[in-house]
């Protein structure tokens, strides 16, 4: 889906999206949600 090739990481109950630029040294937080509702 949408989701594939970023990076996932689980904050307590909740799961964080997002990709690195190394060209940038930069990271790209796209969602922030409940990881009962991340990939709905």
């Amino acid at each position: 889906g949408e989701l594939k090739g970023l990076f996932k990481l689980r904050i307590g109950s909740y799961r964080a999206v997002y990709s690195i630029d190394y060209d940038k040294r930069l990271i790209v937080i796209h969602l922030i949600d409940h990881r009962k509702d991340i990939y709905r």
